[in-house]
C-alpha cells in the first residue's frame, strides 16, 4: 500500500510538472529543457527503480491530456520510462553517490545519465511522431537531436538539484537563509557590473548575449562560498530566469530569431551546468580531502598520545633505537629505570647511556636484530642502583627495502619471576621427597596392615577346621579378636591424623583428675612392660596440679602413644614417666610429661625426621620394630590442638631418649572435678530382643549373616532385604519393629530408602549401619531422618542396647 501512495504520489508529481514544461515551447513547438526527465532521475536514484510504473504513469495521463493517439502516447511513454530506468541502472553500476562529492560521480552522472540514458526517449519519441506524420524522415535527425537536448538538460539541472537537497543532509535554515542573502547580494553587485561594462539598459533593448557571461562569477562564489547544493540550487534558478524570459521573447537574446535563441540559451545552460557540477564536485573532494587530513593528523596524534600512555603504563621499559643505535623512544618506565630525564636519553646513543660492561654485553644482541633478526636473551642490568634479572626482547622495524631501519627493545624485569623459579623448584624437590617418603610410608603401612590381616585370615581358617581341638580353637578365636583390634587401631589412627590435618578435629574438654588418666595409662601398659622384664614407673611432682582442664581421651591417647613407644622400643632397662607443672602464668598452668627410656636412641638424621607423618625412623625393610609411623606424628599434632606440644628432649644412640609432653592444664581453679573417668560403655551381651521384628537392609552377604546371627541370639526376628528398593516392598507388606538400615547399596542406597519412607509417613526407628567413622556421617544421618547410627565393623554389645533401649523407649 504505501508503494502504490509512493507510485501515485510520483505520476501526480510527473504529470504536474511536464503541464508546466509544455508551456515553454518555443520555435515550432520545441521546449529547450524537459524537467520531468531530471524529476524521474533523481526519484528513482534516490527511492529506488521499482518506482517506475509511477513515471509511466505521469507521461501516458500527460500525452493524453496534451491530445497524443494513445499508440503514440505508450510509445513516448516507453521512451521516457526507459529513459530514467537506464539512466538509473547506469548509475548504480557505477555506485553513484548522489551528493555529488566525488568527481567521478559528477563524471557518471553527465556521460551514462545525461549523454546516454536519455537516447530511449530522444529515439522512441521522435519516431512517435515520424509514425503520426508530424515530421518527415528527412527531418527525423533534426528532430532527434533537438529531443535528446531538451532532455539531457532536463536532467543536467533538475536532477542534481533534487538529489542533493535530499540526500545532502538536513540543512540548517538559519544559516541556508544567511547564505541565500549573501548569494543575493553578491550576485546584485555582479549584475550591476556586467550591464555597467557592457553599458546594457534595464530594458534590454538591444542583443546581450555576454550578459549570460554573469551567471558563472555567481555559481564559483556559490561552490566556493558553499558546496555543492549551492552551486546546483543557482544553476536551477540561473536556468529558471534565462528560460522563462526567452519563451516570452524577452531578455538579452530577445533581438535574435527563434532558433538562435535556443541554440544560445542550451549551449549557455550546458556549459554552466557542467561548470558547476565540475567545479562543486572538485571542492566537495578538496574538502573531504583536507578533512581527512586533519581527521587523520588528529588520530594520529591521538594515536601517539594513546601509545604513549599504553607504553608509559607497562611495567616493562621500552625503547625504540635507529641504525646508529640512538635513542628516539623512550617510555617512563625506562626513565625511572634509569633515573634519567628524556632530554638525557633521547637522541644519544645506547654507549652514552649505559654502563660499558652492560654495553658490551647487548652489542652483540642489538647488532643482530639490525640485521632484521629477532632476539630474546636474560641478562643481568644495572639500574635503581641495583642489579636485577631481565629479560630482553628486541624487534626489528623492517622497510619497505627488506632492511631493518631501527629496532624496538622491551625490556622486563623478571627478578622475582627468578626467585619464584627457585622457590618452585625447592618445592617440587620438596614435594619429590614427600612423595618418596610417602611411598616407603604406604609400603611399611601395607605391612602393618596385612600382618594382622592376616593372621584374621589365618586364624579364621583354622577356626572353621572341625579338626581343631576346643581348647586351641578359643586360642585362635582370641587371636582373630587380637588382631582385629589392631587393625581397628591402625584404621583410627590415620582417621585421627587425616582429621587433625584437615583442621576438622574437635575436642571436648572438662576439669579431669590427673591421677585418673595416668591410672588408666599404667594399668594399660603395666602388663606389655611386665612381658619385656621392663621397670615403668611414674613420679608425680608436688608442683603439678591434681585437677587438668583438657581433653582427657585426647591427653590419654597421646600418653598411651608415646610411653607405648618407650616400652616397644626399649629391650632392657626402664621407662620413667616424670609429671611436673613447667611454667604458670597468671591464668594458665603448662603441664609437663618427661618419658626417659633406656632404648637404643637415635641418630640426629632420625631424630629430624620422626615427628614427620610419612617418615619413619627406620624405613628399611630389616626393621626390628614394627609399626605405622603414625604415632608421634598424630600425638604431636593432638598436643598442638591441647596447647602443648610432644618434643624430643634427649638422645644419643646406644643411651636412650627423652620425650616430653606439654599441654595446656587450664585454670587454676581446684574445685571439685566434674569429669567423670573416661571408659568404654558397658553393654550388656546378653541383653534380649525376644520377638522385635527387624528388617537388615544390607547388600553384602557377609555382613547379612554376621548381623543376622548377633540378632537371632538376642531372640530377634529377622527379614533380611538386598536394597533399598526392596526394603521399601517389604515395609508395605509387612510390620516391622526396627529398620538396620546400610548407607552404601546398589539400585537405591540408604539415605534415598530413607527419604522415601519418612516422606511416606513411617515413623518406626531407622539405624543407619556405616563404615564411615567421621562425626560429620553421623550428623548427616540424623538429620537426613535416621533414629541412630552405628559403625562398621558391629560391635555385638551396642547393637544389641540400642535396639533394646529403643524397644523400652516403646519407639519399637
Amino acid at each position: 500500500m504505501r508503494r502504490l501512495c509512493w507510485i501515485l504520489a510520483l505520476a501526480l508529481s510527473y504529470f504536474t510538472v511536464s503541464s508546466l514544461s509544455y508551456q515553454l515551447q518555443i520555435a515550432g513547438g520545441v521546449t529547450p529543457i524537459w524537467p520531468p526527465a531530471g524529476l524521474a532521475l533523481a526519484t528513482l536514484v534516490l527511492f529506488g527503480r521499482g518506482l517506475w510504473p509511477g513515471i509511466a504513469l505521469g507521461q501516458l495521463c500527460f500525452q493524453l491530456w496534451a491530445g497524443d493517439y494513445f499508440s503514440n502516447a505508450l510509445l513516448v511513454t516507453l521512451g521516457n520510462t526507459l529513459e530514467s530506468i537506464v539512466a538509473a541502472s547506469l548509475l548504480c553500476w557505477k555506485g553513484f553517490d548522489p551528493s555529488f562529492g566525488r568527481l567521478k560521480d559528477c563524471r557518471n552522472f553527465v556521460f551514462l545519465a545525461c549523454l546516454i540514458g536519455t537516447i530511449p526517449s530522444a529515439t522512441l519519441g521522435t519516431l512517435s511522431l515520424l509514425l503520426k506524420g508530424k515530421i518527415y524522415l528527412t527531418d527525423f535527425r533534426h528532430t532527434w537531436g533537438t529531443w535528446w537536448i531538451s532532455d539531457v538538460f532536463g536532467v543536467l539541472i533538475v536532477a542534481p538539484f533534487i538529489m542533493t537537497w535530499w540526500s545532502g543532509g538536513k540543512p540548517n535554515w538559519r544559516s541556508a537563509i544567511s547564505n541565500v542573502l549573501e548569494l543575493v547580494c553578491v550576485d546584485g553587485l555582479i549584475l550591476f557590473a556586467g550591464l555597467f561594462f557592457f553599458d546594457l539598459s534595464l530594458g534590454f533593448q538591444k542583443s546581450s548575449v555576454p550578459t549570460l557571461c554573469l551567471v558563472f562569477p555567481s555559481i564559483i562564489w556559490a561552490a566556493f562560498r558553499f558546496g555543492v547544493r549551492s552551486a546546483v540550487t543557482t544553476t536551477f534558478l540561473a536556468t529558471i530566469f534565462a528560460v522563462t524570459p526567452t519563451v516570452l521573447g524577452a531578455g538579452p537574446l530577445s533581438t535574435l530569431d527563434e532558433w538562435e535563441r535556443l541554440m544560445i540559451l542550451e549551449f549557455a545552460m550546458g556549459t554552466v551546468s557542467i561548470t558547476a557540477l565540475i567545479l562543486a564536485s572538485l571542492i566537495a573532494e578538496r574538502t573531504k580531502s583536507e578533512w581527512l587530513v586533519k581527521e587523520r593528523t588528529r588520530a594520529l596524534r591521538q594515536s601517539e598520545s594513546q601509545l604513549k600512555l599504553i607504553t608509559d603504563a607497562l611495567p616493562s621499559s621500552v625503547a625504540y633505537f635507529d641504525t646508529e643505535l640512538r635513542y628516539q623512544f623512550v617510555n617512563s618506565t625506562y626513565m625511572k629505570w634509569r633515573l634519567k630525564s628524556v632530554c638525557e636519553v633521547l637522541g644519544k646513543k645506547l654507549e652514552e647511556v649505559l654502563d660499558e660492561e652492560d654495553y658490551r654485553e647487548v652489542l652483540p644482541w642489538a647488532e643482530k636484530t639490525l640485521r632484521g633478526q629477532t632476539s630474546t636473551y636474560e641478562m643481568r642490568l644495572r639500574y635503581w642502583n641495583q642489579t636485577r634479572d631481565v629479560l630482553v626482547q628486541n624487534i626489528p622495524d623492517i622497510g619497505e627495502d627488506g632492511r631493518a631501519k631501527g629496532f624496538i627493545s622491551v625490556v622486563t624485569d623478571i627478578s622475582e619471576q627468578k626467585k619464584a623459579e627457585i622457590n618452585l623448584r625447592k618445592a617440587i624437590e620438596s614435594a619429590d621427597a614427600a612423595n618418596a617418603a610417602k611411598s616407603a610410608f604406604l609400603a611399611n603401612m601395607s605391612h602393618e596392615i596385612r600382618t594382622p590381616l592376616g593372621s584374621v585370615i589365618g586364624f579364621s581358617e583354622l577356626v572353621a577346621n572341625q579338626q581343631v581341638p576346643e581348647e586351641e580353637r578359643d586360642y585362635y578365636v582370641a587371636a582373630v579378636k587380637r588382631n582385629g583390634e589392631l587393625l581397628s587401631n591402625i584404621i583410627n589412627d590415620i582417621l585421627d591424623l587425616s582429621k587433625v590435618e584437615a583442621g576438622k578435629f574437635e575436642l571436648e574438654k572438662m576439669e579431669t583428675p590427673l591421677s585418673e588418666v595416668l591410672s588408666d595409662v599404667t594399668s594399660m601398659l603395666q602388663l606389655q612392660a611386665q612381658e619385656k622384664g621392663l621397670a615403668l614407673s611414674v613420679h608425680i611432682d608436688e608442683s603439678a596440679p591434681r585437677i587438668i582442664e583438657t581433653d582427657p581421651l585426647r591427653f590419654r591417647q597421646i600418653l598411651l602413644n608415646v610411653v607405648g613407644n618407650a616400652i616397644k622400643f626399649t629391650q632392657r632397662g626402664s621407662v620413667d614417666v616424670s609429671i611436673s607443672q613447667s611454667q604458670t602464668s597468671l591464668r594458665r598452668r603448662i603441664l609437663k610429661c618427661d618419658i626417659k627410656d633406656t632404648g637404643p636412641g637415635l641418630a640426629v638424621e632420625q631424630a629430624t625426621k620422626l615427628f614427620q607423618p610419612f617418615v619413619q625412623a627406620d624405613i628399611s625393610t630389616k626393621r626390628t620394630f614394627g609399626g605405622t609411623g603414625l604415632g608421634l606424628a598424630l600425638s604431636k599434632r593432638l598436643a598442638n590442638l591441647l596447647g602443648g606440644d610432644v618434643v624430643l628432649s634427649e638422645t644419643a644412640p646406644g643411651k636412650g631418649s627423652t620425650f616430653t609432653i606439654t599441654i595446656d592444664a587450664g585454670n587454676r581453679s581446684e574445685g571439685v572435678p566434674t569429669w567423670h573417668p573416661f571408659h568404654k560403655p558397658s553393654f550388656e551381651l546378653d541383653a534380649r530382643l525376644d520377638g522385635i521384628r527387624v528388617l537388615l537392609v544390607e547388600d553384602t552377604p557377609d555382613n547379612q549373616m554376621l548381623v543376622g546371627c548377633y540378632l537371632d541370639l538376642a531372640g530377634a526376628k529377622v527379614s533380611v532385604a538386598d536394597h533399598g528398593k526392596e526394603a521399601l516392598a517389604r515395609v508395605e507388606s509387612e510390620d516391622f519393629d526396627v529398620l538396620l538400615m546400610d548407607l552404601q547399596m546398589p539400585i537405591m542406597d540408604g539415605y534415598e530408602t530413607t527419604a522415601a519412607l519418612r516422606k511416606s509417613g513411617y515413623k518406626k526407628p531407622i539405624i543407619a549401619l556405616t563404615a564411615h567413622a567421621m562425626k560429620e556421617e553421623r550428623i548427616r544421618c540424623l538429620a537426613s531422618g535416621f533414629d541412630d547410627h552405628i559403625m562398621k565393623p558391629v560391635d555385638r554389645g551396642i547393637l544389641l542396647k540400642t535396639i533394646a533401649g529403643l524397644h523400652r523407649d516403646g519407639r519399637c
